[in-house]
């Protein structure tokens, strides 16, 4: 798993993270592993988390973001990461709010 933090635009105080996870990840995950990342990230504390991206990369997808964010293309290697991404707020588009599985009255 990798594990990308990065600065919100235009705010100091927010950060997202995205997390990347492999072929290995997936296999855990389908075998009722879970997945864990450890909060507050180091370095990241005096910051407030305000989105987790989820995404996937092959063995040589992976190798290539690793390759970018090394060389310090952070925005480069976030765009092909996310290269794929259909959610667009600037067309209106919108996944909607999480929703609850509680029953009415829980």
């Amino acid at each position: 798993m990798l594990l990308i933090p990065f600065t919100v635009p235009n705010s100091a105080e927010h950060y997202s993270i995205f997390v990347v996870l492999d072929d290995k990840n997936i296999e855990r995950i389908l075998a009722f592993d879970p997945a864990q990342i450890p909060f507050p990230l180091k370095g990241w504390e005096s910051k407030k988390l305000t989105r987790i991206f989820i995404g996937f990369a092959d063995p040589r997808a992976l190798d290539k973001a690793t390759d970018l964010l090394k060389s310090g293309r952070l925005d480069e290697a976030l765009h092909f990461l996310s290269r794929s991404f259909e959610f667009r707020p600037d067309l209106g588009d919108h996944d909607g709010p999480p929703v609850s599985i509680k029953q009415p009255g829980e």
